[in-house]
């Protein structure tokens, strides 16, 4: 009977967890960060920024400003820049290095 219980607790305490909404990895950047992923691109928002999927949690959105389709969807990237310090979430790219070793670069916001 204990070895029953012990289980139903054990498979309740699993089934509470799987519920429970994955971290925002976006959340696990300090703003002004700066940081590195690899991902592939997932989809364009418009002509400055794309979604990068690092399989870590949903895709994040990275600005690269007026340059379009540095990559192509699907594309295996490098993207090098820092977490936006203000109230948008995102990754402002600075550099991106794409699947072939081509190297892209930004101008900072606001230079």
């Amino acid at each position: 009977m204990t070895r029953l219980v012990l289980i139903a607790a054990a498979a309740l305490a699993l089934s509470a967890c799987a519920r429970e909404p994955a971290p925002t990895r976006m959340d696990a950047f300090i703003p002004g960060e700066a940081v590195t992923l690899t991902g592939e691109v997932a989809w364009y928002m418009g002509r400055d920024e794309f979604m990068l999927n690092t399989g870590e949690g949903p895709p994040l959105p990275v600005y690269v400003g007026d340059v379009r389709g540095p990559a192509a969807v699907g594309e295996r990237v490098t993207v090098s820049g820092f977490r936006d310090a203000g109230p948008l979430r995102e990754i402002y790219a600075l550099e991106i290095v794409t699947a072939d070793g081509r190297v892209v670069t930004f101008d900072p916001p606001g230079a």
